[in-house]
């Protein structure tokens, strides 16, 4: 019976499975990019990228109460040295 299988191992059968090698390759190429982007996918990376400058980025987060008035004024005057 073993005979049968080996006597038909041509070419043309093994370029399936280096087909299937290829698939398999780009299916998880395809994952671990969309985990990537998911993982770098948060707000201070955007802000960062987004061009704004420091001193905008500090008036937003004063505006969003994440910081005091006092917090604001002193890195304020540190950004601006």
């Amino acid at each position: 019976m073993m005979w049968y299988f080996w006597d038909r191992l041509t070419p043309w059968n093994m370029l399936g499975g280096i087909f299937m090698m290829i698939l398999m390759f780009l299916f998880w190429a395809v994952v671990i990019y969309f985990i990537f982007k998911l993982l770098t996918r948060n707000d201070i990376i955007s802000k960062v990228t987004s061009g704004k400058s420091p001193e905008e980025l500090l008036k937003e987060r004063y505006a969003r109460g994440e910081i005091t008035k006092e917090q604001y004024e002193e890195m304020l005057q540190d950004l601006r040295k």
